[in-house]
């Protein structure tokens, strides 16, 4: 058994309270930032990058077997929203997202779920459990996520105009209400 010097002791306990303190910190501020993205917080609009260009074109089969292209819907105003079964912003805003569809769908707008989960047969029962009434893809490659620079953070919407260029991206869950100011100034 080895004695250890009075002073070195002193210094030990002083290091391990320091280092107890940084990873308090440390611990804390994940913990904080996990809690913000988990109960989806508002929504981040995000400039620069795709913004105010011509949306990247792509073809998607919808779950219900149908196929879809971005081309396909010029002249209406689209979102498309990537999203994933296991996000719980993005559960949350499903319902938002369900009523906005019923009531402006006929108004010349088009909503598309890309879904980034790794699971088809969850995806499905999610969908159907939820009485999702907009189209939903599953982007199984990621293809369609990386087109949209790679998609970081879920939920990602975009708004995209009738001219099919990108006007607004938002980062986090959204609100019916959202929506609705989103898409207004192109409806016209």
């Amino acid at each position: 058994m080895s004695i250890i010097p009075r002073g070195n002791v002193k210094q030990i306990k002083k290091k391990g309270r320091l280092w107890t303190l940084v990873l308090s910190v440390l611990l804390l501020s994940g913990g904080l930032l996990f809690a913000q993205q988990s109960k989806g917080g508002s929504p981040t609009i995000k400039v620069g990058g795709l913004l105010d260009k011509t949306a990247p074109g792509f073809t998607a089969t919808l779950l219900d077997g149908k196929t879809i292209s971005l081309n396909s819907l010029k002249g209406k105003v689209i979102i498309l929203n990537f999203w994933a079964t296991w996000c719980p912003p993005c559960r949350k805003e499903i319902p938002e997202f369900i009523k906005f569809y019923q009531r402006y769908t006929s108004q010349g707008i088009e909503l598309l779920g890309i879904s980034v989960d790794d699971d088809e047969s969850s995806l499905r029962q999610f969908v159907q459990a939820s009485k999702i009434n907009y189209p939903v893809a599953w982007d199984r490659s990621g293809r369609v996520s990386s087109l949209y620079g790679g998609i970081r953070s879920i939920p990602t919407t975009f708004v995209i105009d009738r001219k099919g260029v990108i006007r607004k991206k938002f980062v986090g869950s959204l609100s019916r209400d959202q929506l609705i100011q989103a898409v207004q100034p192109y409806l016209k």
